[in-house]
């Protein structure tokens, strides 16, 4: 039998239509046979780490996967590049879509390329809050670094399945009433 690995995979962006970017990433990694999404967060509007620019949002999603870290991280990377991901120099810049690998089951990686569980993890809220929503047993791990960044983000959650953000106003925008949101590829429109 093929083992099976499980993995938190990160969400950010900040230009464009991001919920449904992230929803057409997903999808596309669901797509694929040798990953399953099998829960995504909330979904953070957070402040931008680095130059100005628009708030981000985040999310992250529980994925299994057969596959090695290496290769999701190219599948990653592919996912990016088809959603308009452009590379830059400037770094913590402006992007339409970031994905990366979090944290996995498979245990510590360290390398040129892939670093497991992420190597500035326990700094981000924006990506602590998310991985916690996908993965509450790591709790005992990572909630000491999500209190010492200033806890929760201040600001709304909401989940994924919600109408696109961009239309939601506050008073709209209904917040998550649980932590887990099992991925239906099939639940939105393709836009």
């Amino acid at each position: 039998m093929t083992p099976i690995t499980t993995v938190a995979v990160g969400l950010g962006g900040n230009i464009g239509s991001v919920a449904d970017t992230f929803i057409s990433a997903l999808r596309a990694l669901a797509r694929r046979p040798d990953c399953t999404v099998v829960t995504v967060s909330r979904l953070y509007r957070t402040r931008p780490v680095g130059p100005p620019q628009p708030h981000f949002l985040n999310a992250a999603a529980r994925v299994q996967t057969t596959g090695d870290l290496h290769s999701l991280l190219e599948i990653l990377q592919n996912i990016e590049a088809a959603h308009g991901r452009v590379r830059t120099s400037v770094r913590w810049g402006p992007r339409t879509l970031d994905l990366d690998v979090l944290w996995s089951d498979a245990g510590p990686i360290s390398g040129p390329r892939l670093t497991v569980p992420h190597p500035r993890l326990e700094e981000r809220t924006f990506a602590l809050a998310p991985l916690l929503d996908v993965i509450p047993e790591l709790a005992n791990d990572y909630a000491r670094a999500l209190e010492a960044g200033g806890g929760l983000p201040p600001y709304e959650a909401w989940p994924l399945e919600t109408a696109p953000l961009e239309a939601a106003t506050p008073e709209t925008r209904p917040l998550a009433t649980r932590t887990e949101h099992r991925f239906n590829p099939t639940n939105r429109q393709s836009r």
